[in-house]
């Protein structure tokens, strides 16, 4: 199981240093949506996002893989979320 590094002190120095992500669901008419998020916690931008019908690992990794594509972040990034299942996937840990 991965090391809380945060131990609940969400701050930063500098854009890059930390980031949290976080998912939720939402009934529509069409049926569950889902919706992950990662926010950088200095500049409180979303740096990544999905909106899957389906609340798996996948969704949780697309959006990991977008925010280090759109904004790399720093050499030192710590990136925290909270301990539920598709975090702590064999996928999204390794």
């Amino acid at each position: 199981m991965p090391l809380d590094r945060v131990n609940r002190q969400f701050s930063a120095d500098r854009p890059g240093q930390l980031r949290v992500s976080d998912f939720t669901h939402v009934k529509t008419q069409r049926g569950m949506a889902y919706v992950v998020f990662i926010t950088d916690v200095l500049s409180r931008q979303i740096v990544g996002w999905k909106l899957p019908t389906t609340p798996r690992t996948d969704f949780v990794l697309g959006a990991l893989e977008q925010a280090l594509y759109a904004r790399r972040p720093g050499a030192r990034l710590v990136h925290h979320s909270d301990r539920g299942s598709q975090y702590l996937s064999i996928r999204y840990i390794h």
